[in-house]
This record gives C-alpha cells, structure tokens and sequence, in this order.
C-alpha cells in the first residue's frame, strides 16, 4: 500500500476518544483525524500524522464538509463521540433529548453516510462505542439509554447492510462507566443533584455495582479497539457484534 492508511475517531478531543487517538497515533504508521466540537488535548498535537478537524457531528452540514476535506479513503472509523443528560422523566426537556440523540445516534448515521464512499474503497473497519446503558435501565437516564440502545441496534443494522455488499466490518464496544473522563466527572456530580444521594454512598454504590469494584480504565477500552482494529484477521469476523466491556 503505497498510502498511509486513515483512521477517523469521532469525540477524539477528550476521554476514550483522545485515548483511541494516542494509541493510534503511537502504534503504527497511520494518519489520524480526530472529529470534535473542541479543540483537541495539545498532546496529541504533537504526533506526525496527527489531525484535529472541528466538527459538530449531529450536524448534518459540518459532517458533509469535513467528509470533503478528509478524502477519499478511511480505513479506520470509531465512533466515540457522546453526551449525557440526567434527568427524571418530569424534568427532561426537548432540547436535551434532541441534543444528545443528535450526538450519540443521528451523529452515527451522518458521519456513516458521509464517509460511506471513502469506507467502501477500503473495505474498512468501523467500531461502534456504545455502553452497558444500551441493555441496562438507570435511574433519571431516558434519553442517555434510548441513545446508546440506538447506537447498539444501528450497529447490528449497519453490518446487515454494508458487510455482505460492500465488504465493510461493524462492530462494537459496550463499555462500564469509564473512570477519570469528562462524562464519568458528569455522572458523578449529577448523581448526588438528581438522586440526592451523598457522595460517600455514590461511591459505595458504584462499587457494589460493579463486578470487579473498579471502573473501565478507558486506556484498556482504547487498546482493545485498536488492537481489534489493526488487522482484518482481528476483525473481520466480528461485524454485528457488541462486546460488552466491564460488568
């Protein structure tokens, strides 16, 4: 190949996103383009090959522009970008839900349909993050969960459609709540607001929640996607399925 191969992480400016992007840019020689409505982590300025496009990806004419600038092939797409909303039913507003489907559902099948032609030359690999809210209810997490139920279905139906006719793999991620990222930081402190609980009970109950009594490290998270992604042999036999990570 005479080309560098092109990934492209969607949300790469903080969290599992800005970790995918380090681990590709530090493992083999690719270009990376991180898709995000903030400027990137200035570390990750420093890696050749590295690229930081602005980009509101529930937005349908900023994807379109930025699927133009990239160009013709991506071998490489995760789809990281996400927001949260915690609120009783009562007190979600519409705004709220259409900012979060916009970002973590309709954000999937615009940078989806936009790059599709630059994925279809590459017979490319794509990785869905979705998250154990796809399966599991939560307490004052409607929107959150229909989104990433969304995510969870859309990547099954994407691989129905695109792997037996253009040969492209989707699949997918379904992590715990991560530790140390922006959204956990969210969660935490809307948590205490919403449920009225005390800080030392959330953090009791997190870890009564969880199988191991630690949160996904989402360098761990990061790795396996990169891993999975690296070569067809990882991941070709993997299109429409989710693997759920942390329990």
């Amino acid at each position: 190949m005479d080309r560098k191969r092109v990934a492209v992480v969607t949300g790469g400016s903080s969290g599992l996103g800005a970790a995918v992007c380090r681990q590709l840019c530090a493992g083999e020689h690719m270009q990376v383009i991180s898709l995000d409505r903030q400027v990137t982590v200035p570390i990750l300025q420093t890696f050749p090959g590295f690229v930081s496009k602005l980009c509101d990806v529930g937005d349908k004419e900023s994807v379109r522009q930025v699927a133009d600038e990239i160009g013709e092939f991506v071998d490489v797409l995760v789809h990281c970008a996400g927001v949260n909303e915690i609120n009783y039913l009562q007190d979600l507003v519409s705004e709220d839900w259409d900012r979060v489907m916009g970002t973590n559902a309709k954000g999937i099948y615009f940078v989806m349909k936009y790059l599709l032609p630059a994925l279809i030359r590459t017979k490319a690999v794509v990785c869905i993050v979705s998250s154990n809210a796809s399966h599991v209810p939560m307490t004052a997490s409607l929107v959150y969960n229909a989104s990433k139920a969304a995510a969870h279905i859309m990547t099954l139906q994407l691989a129905r459609e695109l792997t037996p006719r253009y040969g492209i793999t989707v699949f997918g991620v379904a992590p715990n709540k991560m530790h140390g990222t922006a959204m956990s930081r969210y969660i935490e402190q809307r948590v205490l607001q919403v449920r009225g609980w005390s800080e030392s009970y959330a953090v009791e109950y997190q870890k009564q929640a969880l199988l191991t009594g630690v949160e996904t490290d989402p360098e761990m998270v990061a790795e396996l996607i990169v891993f999975l992604t690296s070569s067809p042999a990882r991941y070709q036999s993997l299109s429409g399925c989710v693997l759920p990570y942390g329990a």
